[in-house]
Parts: C-alpha cells; structure tokens; sequence
C-alpha cells in the first residue's frame, strides 16, 4: 500500500515537472525578447524587458493575443507596465477588450483620436472605469523609459498635427484616417534600434535613422508606399504580422521586392507563425 503511494506521489511530480520548467523558462532572462504574436490579419506584439516589465503593442483582432500573452508571461504575473494602442482599428483594438479585462495596466498610450466601432466604445468604457490606468497621447520626441534599460522614443505623430487636441485625450472625433494618426515608436536597447510602425502611410515620415528590426506598416500594404521609407531605416530584419490568404493581398510583391532589394531578412506570422527575436 505504502508502495503504491509512493508510486502516486512520483507520478504526481513529473506531472508538475514540465509545468514549472515552463514557468521558469518564463523568467527574465537577462535579454530584450520581442514576440510578434500570431494573431491573423492584425497586430499584437509583446515585448519582456531584460529585467521583466512586460510591453503589449496592439492587441490584435481577437482574443488570441491571449494565449500569446500566457505563453511568454508567468500565471501569477497579471501586470502590464505599458499596453501602447497604435491607433483604434478592430485590427489592433479588438483583442486589448480582453486584455484590459484579464490584466492590470500601468500605462496606456494612444492617439487622441477615436472611432464608433463597438471595441472602441468598450475600451473607452474599461478604461474610464479603472481609474488607476493613466493615459497618455505621446507625439514626436517623447521619450517613455520602461525600467532602466528600455526606452521607446516616439516618431509619429508630431505635436503640430495633434494641434486640435487637448492633452491626454481618449476617443476625440476627427475626420482624418485614422492611420494617419498611428503611433510609430523606435525602441532603443544597448545598440538596437526597432522600429515599431504600425499601420502609418509611410510617407508621412522622414528623417528616419537605420533600424536592427522593423515591424514593417499596415502588414505589407503599398498603401502610402515610399521607397524612401525602407531605404532610410534599411533594417536587418523585417517582420510583417499578417493573416494567411488575406482578403487584402498583404504583404504586396511591391513591398516584398524592395525588402529584398535592401537585404532585409523577412519574418511573416502567416508563414513562421509567431515570431520571436531577442537581443
């Protein structure tokens, strides 16, 4: 009897085994981990900091931005010290719904723009009633320090374009694509640079520096297309979050001809999945 007990308490820890090794492998590592989380036709991406702060960039257009989320964040770890929201299109805005219902935001970053959608109605109703989240419109030379190691310093939109709105707004009416308004941050870490571009029309930016990594703009579109654009970041790596078989087309031979023409290594969610680059 006491054999089988003991066989029963064995059989019980190598259970739990590949579980805490899970966990563990969740843990600060001491590197910038980015993941380009597999989220279909939209963008979500999580960033760990080297010393554990954890970074969402857009939420995707569903609740999968979840399991991305609870594949790299420990379980007891229901923190996010900054969700930064590109700008308010069901593409990006969808999936953050549940992400602000699941978990404790520090910071929210934004435009001050907003939309009619439904998502955009419930993320503006979660946010006002959690008082402790404080927002943010950031515009061209801001610079928001995650931890000691990280720091994001934004590029678009520029404080002359944001001249309508008041400080730190959440959901004013413009007439204006809202595209037109999306946040682009680079990300600075040591010697790396990522350029995080959401869906801008690139040709609203310039005086751009190289990058070590893009998250290339509105996953693939020629939309706004400059050649400009990728000549001045000319990133090492290309990382394109897109849905396989898009209605769309994206990403565009177009933009895939002149990331080869710039040597840039090219990573698509539709075809690698998530992906996951670390520094």
């Amino acid at each position: 009897m006491a054999k089988n007990k003991i066989l029963v308490a064995l059989a019980a820890i190598l259970v739990l085994i590949p579980g805490a090794i899970s966990e563990y492998q969740k843990l600060p590592n001491g590197k910038l981990q980015m993941v380009f989380c597999n989220v279909g036709q939209g963008d979500a991406a999580y960033i760990k900091t080297p010393e554990g702060q954890d970074i969402l960039i857009d939420g995707g257009p569903n609740n999968k931005v979840l399991d991305c989320l609870s594949s790299h964040m420990n379980f007891w770890d229901r923190k996010i010290e900054l969700v930064v929201l590109t700008h308010p299109q069901s593409d990006h805005v969808a999936g953050l719904i549940s992400v602000l219902q699941n978990y404790q935001v520090d910071t929210f970053l934004t435009g001050p723009e907003g939309n009619k959608t439904e998502e955009w109605r419930q993320i503006e109703k979660i946010i006002s009633s959690q008082k402790q989240i404080k927002i943010a419109n950031p515009s061209r030379g801001d610079t928001i320090k995650v931890g000691s190691l990280v720091k994001f310093i934004s590029v678009w939109p520029s404080s002359e374009f944001l001249a309508d709105f008041g400080p730190a707004v959440l959901g004013a009416s413009t007439t204006r694509d809202v595209n037109d308004f999306s946040l682009v941050f680079e990300l600075n870490y040591k010697d790396k640079k990522a350029l995080f571009a959401g869906d801008i029309p690139n040709s609203l930016l310039s005086d751009l520096d190289d990058v070590d990594l893009l998250k290339v703009p509105h996953h693939g579109s020629k939309t706004g297309l400059s050649k400009s654009f990728f000549a001045q970041t000319r990133p090492e790596i290309a990382v394109i979050s897109v849905g396989k078989n898009n209605r769309f087309g994206h990403p565009t031979k177009e933009v895939l001809e002149i990331l080869d023409q710039i040597g840039a290594k090219v990573l698509r969610t539709d075809q690698d999945g998530e992906v996951v680059v670390e520094w």
